[in-house]
């Protein structure tokens, strides 16, 4: 039998959307500060070159972010803290991102290469190969911080963990625009669910940001089987072949059913691990 919501739970739950909203609004409101300026949304030393572009409109976000992030971790909401980045097992939670992240894609695109589906055809020249790679590790830094950051954090102290989970994977999912049909989005979904268990498993963003720079980097700028939006080049030219369920069509790997087997296996896999308890990211240290 469900409990009925008590006066205190409710206005816990409208706190929490406020805190939630009032981050999110701020976000905005620092980018649009930048952008709405013709001169600081394409300085100078970026109009010549595509790559630096791209860097520039990934670093304005992403340094709004911090800021609202610090508003709100320290000042606002309830001494929140600020997210954990690494935690003290730094090493072991970069292990940890590096092997999902690996294992991930390659038990994905591994079988699609061999039974025919994408084919790898050569390589194409892509300028600033270096910068490209760089704004694209700072989108998925600011994507991991926006979504599983302060929050998680807000809501998990607020609210439970499910709760987090739960809020954090639809944002992550709409902030994707829902592209890519039925699979395309459940794929965004389960990863959202890995990338969120590697946090709630290792305590820190670390592991969660390597595994997404890894599937984004390699899966994307490198082997171009990582749609990206369609806004970073890749390395390596690859040809569909077959069905789009398999291949993924428009999306690539990211809108086929065998990215969505194995990553819901990554998920269950993490859920039978066992849960560790995340005091970690309960002190109100950054690490």
């Amino acid at each position: 039998m469900l409990k009925k919501p008590t006066k205190s739970s409710l206005r816990r739950l409208g706190v929490s959307i406020l805190l939630g909203l009032g981050f999110f609004v701020l976000w905005a409101v620092l980018i649009s500060l930048v952008m709405s300026n013709d001169t600081l949304e394409n300085p100078s030393w970026t109009r010549a070159d595509e790559a630096l572009q791209r860097l520039w409109w990934e670093v304005v976000p992403a340094l709004a972010l911090l800021v609202a992030t610090g508003v709100f971790a320290s000042k606002i909401g309830g001494k929140i803290g600020w997210p954990v980045l690494a935690g003290n097992k730094w090493v072991k939670n970069l292990a940890i991102g590096t092997l999902v992240g690996v294992g991930w894609l390659a038990v994905v695109v591994l079988p699609l290469v061999l039974m025919g589906f994408l084919q790898f055809e050569g390589t194409t020249t892509v300028a600033s190969l270096t910068i490209w790679f760089a704004a694209m590790v700072i989108n998925v830094v600011m994507q991991e911080y926006l979504v599983r950051g302060y929050l998680f954090t807000m809501i998990e102290k607020r609210h439970s963990v499910a709760a987090a989970a739960i809020v954090t994977t639809i944002l992550f999912t709409l902030m994707h625009g829902l592209q890519g049909g039925v699979l395309g989005v459940a794929n965004v979904v389960a990863a959202s669910l890995v990338f969120t268990f590697l946090l709630i498993r290792t305590g820190s963003l670390l592991a969660p940001i390597v595994a997404h720079i890894i599937w984004n980097g390699i899966g994307g700028v490198i082997l171009g089987v990582v749609s990206l939006g369609g806004v970073y080049p890749s390395l390596l030219k690859v040809s569909q072949h077959g069905s789009d369920i398999m291949t993924g069509g428009a999306a690539v790997i990211e809108g086929s059913i065998v990215t969505l087997f194995v990553s819901a296996m990554i998920v269950l896999g993490l859920w039978l691990v066992g849960r560790k308890p995340r005091q970690a990211t309960r002190k109100a240290v950054a690490s």
